[in-house]
């Protein structure tokens, strides 16, 4: 008899911590500039246009095995959302993940004027050639 896949919440995971509960930070993006007040600390909000080009969603499948800056960048270099999204998930399946994989990319007013360096070029090509090379195939 084959047991049934469990699932985020099941009372057999409860005693380690999985709960149905989602972790869930907020942040106000408006037209203007202005100051989101938190206690005793204030954060100035910035508006959603050009300053903002994109936001990624993704799975810990993604993010236990590509840092944020890789995201960032995979993200920052695609020419629509869904290759930004098809980037990330490449990326993570050949960083060997092996728990599921979802990548969701969300466009704002600045998507495709994002200027700067691509901080984790390098790095990305190291770790995947790093990959490559543990890769031994199996002989018959």
């Amino acid at each position: 008899m084959r047991s049934l896949p469990h699932g985020l919440g099941d009372l057999k995971w409860k005693s380690w911590g999985v709960t149905a509960e989602p972790e869930v930070k907020t942040m106000l993006i408006e037209s203007q500039q202005s100051k989101l007040i938190l206690g005793t600390m204030a954060f100035d909000i910035c508006p959603i246009g050009s300053q903002w080009a994109f936001m990624v969603l993704v799975s810990d499948g993604i993010s236990s095995v590509v840092s944020d800056q890789e995201i960032v960048d995979l993200a920052r270099g695609a020419t629509s959302p869904k290759h930004a999204a098809n980037r990330i998930l490449s990326f993570a399946e050949e960083m060997s993940s092996s728990d599921n994989l979802t990548a969701i990319v969300v466009p704002f007013a600045g998507w495709g004027h994002v200027s700067g360096p691509d901080q984790s070029k390098n790095l990305r090509a190291y770790r995947s050639s790093q990959m490559s090379q543990s890769f031994i195939p199996l002989r018959k």
